[in-house]
């Protein structure tokens, strides 16, 4: 139990200022001006769980989808410092004129299309807190609790595939197509 908090903390506390809701809410209430309070409601909730989706995927299959594409785990963390502190810097040097310039308002007949992109990936989620998600996830211990005795996902089972015997639980785990 002492694990999983601390586990908890630690995502929280890496991701919570990246991915910052508090400041992202004035944003997509001024994308949504022109909806219901209803539809906005509706669509926050997709927008949350497509955020929550999107990060534990990252968290969980991140690291094996580097090493299938043969990306190093410190090349994406270069990558996403350089995102960060990219946004930072603009943020930065943003002039005031620019700062309180109201972005355009999504129309409310396709507003649910537009759900994924533009509301969830980088207004909410951008790539920084993606290489995070990705860096948190494959540096954490995980317990067998967390998905079968038989599989082992952390990072040994990352670099040298499966054991012997792992691959018919695999096979039926994601199916023949994968």
């Amino acid at each position: 139990m002492h694990d999983e908090i601390k586990a908890f903390f630690l995502v929280f506390s890496a991701l919570f200022p990246i991915v910052d809701p508090l400041s992202a809410s004035p944003i997509f209430l001024a994308l949504t001006r022109d909806v219901s309070p209803t539809t906005r409601r509706e669509l926050s909730w997709r927008v949350t769980l497509n955020s929550f989706a999107l990060m534990a995927g990252s968290y969980f299959l991140g690291s094996h989808l580097l090493a299938f594409f043969g990306v190093s785990l410190p090349a994406v963390q270069v990558g996403g410092g350089l995102i960060v502190c990219a946004f930072g810097w603009n943020l930065l040097m943003e002039k005031d004129g620019e700062k309180n310039a109201t972005p355009e308002a999504v129309e409310s007949d396709d507003i649910f299309r537009k759900v994924f992109y533009p509301l969830t990936l980088p207004l909410t989620i951008g790539p920084g807190s993606i290489s995070v998600a990705i860096t948190v996830g494959a540096n954490a211990k995980r317990g067998a609790h967390l998905w079968s005795p038989h599989l082992d996902y952390g990072g040994s089972r990352a670099r040298h595939g499966p054991r012997r015997g792992q691959h018919f639980l695999l096979l039926s785990f994601c199916g023949l197509a994968g």
